[in-house]
């Protein structure tokens, strides 16, 4: 892919992300998610090349699809991701307010945010709950 992903290779990571997360409390396991978020239509469950799915990159350049250990590695991220993605957005909402207004309840709410967000930093936090 080489530098930045442009804004659509973006949105589209963003939604495999969502789905991922979707079929995750939906109780799929991870080797069924990987396969249905694969970019390489001859292991994606669906058939058609996921975009931006897991192995992008070498489905492009026509190499062999990702392994089932791969598979299920990639789909245990993309949760975690997301969720973190997710706490910044509540983060940054509920930082404003404690900055502006000095609320309490708006501080602690952070500090909690900010207590969440380290947890799936931690060495293995990442996956914590998400293995199969």
């Amino acid at each position: 892919m080489g530098g930045r992903p442009t804004r659509a290779q973006r949105a589209a990571i963003t939604q495999r992300r969502s789905d991922a997360v979707d079929l995750k409390f939906a109780g799929i396991d991870l080797l069924t998610i990987g396969s249905k978020l694969a970019a390489d239509p001859s292991i994606n469950s669906d058939g058609v090349a996921y975009p931006q799915g897991y192995g992008i990159e070498g489905y492009r350049k026509g190499l062999e699809p990702p392994s089932d250990g791969r598979l299920t590695e990639l789909a245990c991220k993309d949760p975690s991701k997301a969720l973190a993605e997710r706490l910044e957005r509540l983060f940054f909402g509920v930082y404003r307010a404690a900055i502006r207004t000095g609320d309490l309840q708006a501080v602690d709410r952070a500090v909690r945010i900010i207590e969440r967000s380290s947890h799936l930093l931690e060495p293995g936090g990442p996956h914590r709950g998400l293995r199969p």
